[in-house]
């Protein structure tokens, strides 16, 4: 891993408790979670950064999940048959917490974030676009981009090659990197950090390559 150990496995106390946070980059906590962790463990965790000053973010890979369709895209929303039980006291956004799921398919590596939870909790969910996939308007609207890919920060006004662009849908769009040819652009947001450190971190911890797009 190339990411600065500086900025990785940091021990976080707060009284007599200590956490080693996957990530920490100024007052984030990055965990990434591939493994199952129990509800109990989870919102221990979460409640520790808060309480410790840090906004926490998730990010959990559930591509097998979404293979084996038990998570599912239905219009505007997200179907998940027997959400796991890491989220069954979670009923609503929480400040400062976001929540990111990996979803993968054979070929696009795409992450969303959970941004609306239902009465009936995770079973039905909204979420942003994948951020590195139909990216046309959210990298319109924000300065600076990245790819986690290559870990190249650049302006939103270099990119010159779209997957899908054909004037009519423009914001279905997918970008693909100036500098490595690869669809895994993401804008500046505040739950990105756009630090070469995270942006490595991310490809890692992916577990298959996005798309190499043939220009």
């Amino acid at each position: 891993m190339k990411y600065p150990e500086q900025n990785r496995e940091i021990t976080i106390s707060s009284g007599d408790v200590r956490h080693r946070g996957d990530v920490v980059i100024g007052n984030t906590v990055i965990e990434f979670q591939h493994s199952p962790i129990s509800s109990a463990h989870f919102q221990e965790r979460t409640n520790f950064y808060l309480n410790a000053g840090y906004k926490v973010i998730w990010l959990f890979d559930f591509t097998s999940e979404y293979l084996e369709n038990k998570i599912d895209f239905n219009g505007d929303h997200f179907v998940w048959i027997k959400p796991k039980s890491t989220f069954r006291d979670v009923t609503c956004a929480k400040e400062n917490v976001d929540i990111f799921f990996q979803l993968s398919s054979d070929d696009v590596e795409c992450i969303i974030r959970v941004n609306n939870i239902s009465s009936k909790g995770f079973e039905v969910f909204k979420g942003s676009k994948p951020y590195s996939i139909g990216n046309w308007g959210e990298l319109h609207r924000s300065m600076t981009c990245g790819c986690y890919h290559c870990g190249t920060v650049f302006l939103s006004n270099d990119i010159c090659d779209w997957i899908g662009l054909d004037g009519r849908n423009a914001d279905n769009a997918t970008a693909i990197c100036p500098f490595c040819g690869v669809n895994a652009v993401i804008p500046e947001s505040p739950s990105y950090p756009l630090k070469k450190d995270f942006l490595e971190y991310l490809k890692t911890y992916c577990s298959k390559s996005p798309v190499q797009t043939e220009l």
